[in-house]
């Protein structure tokens, strides 16, 4: 109910630390065609889609997931 309910996406430009955003693009929960919105919403978000990912790309594609996030942290 609380998810169905609540919509907070007008807060995230409240948001004021580095944001990083990483989509499956075969997630059918979360899916990846929102980054568009974030980036609208949040522009300094970066958003990353992982081609052939579903809702855990941390779990089916560790790799990408990890190279991800590393170069976020680098930049």
């Amino acid at each position: 109910k609380l998810l169905r309910e609540s919509d907070l996406r007008m807060r995230l430009g409240d948001i004021a630390c580095p944001t990083q955003f990483i989509f499956g693009a075969r997630d059918l929960l979360a899916p990846a065609e929102i980054a568009e919105e974030l980036k609208r919403l949040m522009p300094t978000a970066r958003c990353n889609v992982i081609e052939g990912a579903g809702h855990a790309p941390f779990v089916s594609h560790a790799a990408q997931f990890i190279e991800s996030v590393g170069a976020s942290l680098r930049d």
